[in-house]
């Protein structure tokens, strides 16, 4: 039961299946989407709250992974989720009472930003996926 569990939490809840050919895509989307609503009900607060839950989860479920379907997989998407989380805290600039267009117009370029680094993976950031285990898998999204 626990290796469904920790399947089921690295995958996203997802499991690649609404975008089987992008799965950090598809991961980075779902976090942008729960951050967002999380964003609107909760406040703020939620962004580090989803934030820090993706780590520990990542760190929790990401030596399964790995085990089972070797360094990196690409189905393992809590990593994005923890750098996406990251990204959204960008919304803390924002005044209180802010037009909710111009929050989801920030959420979607962070989300997009995001993106744009996490495939190019500029300034020695791609050497971080060379590190073995957890920290690898995790440390190239955070940063």
């Amino acid at each position: 039961m626990l290796p469904r569990i920790k399947c089921l939490i690295g995958c996203g809840f997802t499991g690649g299946r609404l975008l089987p050919k992008a799965p950090g895509t598809e991961g980075s989307l779902v976090a942008m989407l729960l951050g967002g609503i999380s964003w609107f009900y909760v406040g703020p607060i939620a962004i580090s709250i989803l934030f820090f839950a993706s780590i520990v989860a990542g760190f929790w479920s990401a030596p399964w992974y790995i085990q089972t379907y070797g360094d990196d997989p690409g189905s393992f998407v809590m990593d994005e989720w923890a750098g996406q989380f990251l990204s959204l805290h960008v919304v803390w600039l924002l005044p209180e009472h802010t037009v909710p267009k111009h929050t989801i117009v920030l959420f979607t370029s962070a989300f997009l930003v995001f993106r744009f680094f996490d495939i190019l993976k500029p300034f020695g950031i791609k050497h971080l996926e060379t590190i073995p285990g957890a920290f690898g898998v995790m440390a190239d999204d955070i940063l």
